[in-house]
C-alpha cells in the first residue's frame, strides 16, 4: 500500500485548493470547526452600522443606542468525491509519484467545480449595471459606474472592492493602456492588477449571452470581500484496497456552501462586445 497520512494529504490538498481559487479567494472565508458533513448549516453573527451623533457638553453622550445584529447561515449543501485506483501490476516505483499527481488532477477539478459554483451565485443577483457596446476606448467608464455603485452603498474604501471580468473584458482593459499597478509586483492567482485602488480579475467562470445588439453581454461581478461568505471541508481522503483488484485506492469528499452576507455590496456589470465586423 502507498505511504499515505490521511491528516497529511487533507491539509495539503485543502492548501493546493486554496492556491488555485479566484472567485472563492475573493469571499469572506468562513470557520467550519467541526462541522464537515453534507447538509451542516453554520450561523453567522455580525453587527449592522454603529450610530455616531454630536456630543454635547451640557447633555454627554445621551441615551446609548440599541445595537442591532444580523445571523445569517451557509449550508454546506454541495458535496463533491473523486475515488480513483492504481492497479499493482504498475511499477511500485512510481506508483506514489502518480497517485500524487493524480490527486492534483483531481484538485483541479473540485476547484473548478466550486469556482463555478460561487460565481453562479453571484451572477443571480439582482443589483445590474449595463454598459453597451463597450471598447477599449470606454471600458473606463463602465468600470467607474460599478465602483460608483459600491460606493453609493456605503462602502468606504476602494481596496475592499473586487472586479471579474472575463479574458475578453481582461483584453479591453489592457487595450485602454490602463495603469494596473506596478509590473514587478506579487499578484494574487487571476488578479491582473489594480484599477482605481480596487484589484481586478480574470477568471473563466464568467457568464455570457447574447445581447440585444447582436454582441456577447460578459456578466463580469463586481463586489466587497465581505459580500459572500463560502465555507469548506475535506471530510473524507481516505486510501484502501478495492476488493476484487490488486490495486491501491484514494477516495476523498469535498463539502462546501456559499451565502451573500452583503446583497448590497454584491453588483453584475453586464458589458457587452460587440462583434468585429460589427
Amino acid at each position: 500500500m502507498i505511504d499515505f497520512i490521511p491528516n497529511i494529504w487533507s491539509e495539503t490538498m485543502l492548501t493546493e485548493l486554496k492556491r488555485r481559487y479566484i472567485g472563492i479567494a475573493n469571499c469572506l472565508p468562513v470557520d467550519t470547526g467541526d462541522v464537515k458533513g453534507i447538509g451542516c448549516e453554520i450561523k453567522l453573527c455580525g453587527l449592522y452600522n454603529v450610530g455616531v451623533s454630536d456630543y454635547d457638553s451640557g447633555n454627554g453622550t445621551g441615551t446609548p443606542s440599541n445595537l442591532t445584529n444580523y445571523t445569517k447561515s451557509v449550508l454546506l449543501e454541495q458535496a463533491k468525491c473523486f475515488n480513483f485506483m492504481m492497479d499493482d501490476m504498475e511499477k511500485t516505483q512510481v506508483n506514489a509519484g502518480l497517485m500524487k499527481l493524480a490527486l492534483s488532477k483531481a484538485t483541479d477539478q473540485l476547484a473548478n467545480l466550486a469556482e463555478q459554483y460561487v460565481y453562479n451565485l453571484c451572477d443571480q443577483t439582482t443589483n445590474a449595471i449595463v454598459a453597451e457596446k463597450v471598447t477599449a476606448d470606454n471600458i473606463v467608464d463602465a468600470l467607474l459606474s460599478a465602483r460608483t455603485a459600491l460606493f453609493k452603498k456605503q462602502v468606504f474604501h476602494a481596496e475592499d472592492i473586487v472586479f471579474e471580468v472575463s479574458p475578453e473584458v481582461a483584453e479591453l482593459i489592457y487595450k485602454a493602456k490602463l495603469t494596473l499597478g506596478d509590473a514587478g509586483e506579487m499578484m494574487e492567482n487571476g488578479c491582473i492588477g489594480r484599477f482605481m485602488g480596487s484589484q481586478i480579475y480574470v477568471t473563466n467562470q464568467i457568464a455570457t449571452e447574447l445581447s440585444i445588439n447582436g454582441g456577447t453581454s460578459h456578466r463580469c461581478i463586481v463586489r466587497t470581500k465581505r459580500a459572500v461568505a463560502f465555507a469548506e471541508a475535506l471530510s473524507e481522503i481516505v486510501a484502501y484496497r478495492p476488493e476484487n483488484f490488486f490495486s491501491d485506492a484514494i477516495k476523498g469528499l469535498h463539502v462546501y456552501g456559499a451565502s451573500v452576507i452583503y446583497p448590497n455590496e454584491l453588483y453584475r456589470l453586464e458589458i457587452e462586445i460587440l462583434s468585429e465586423q460589427e
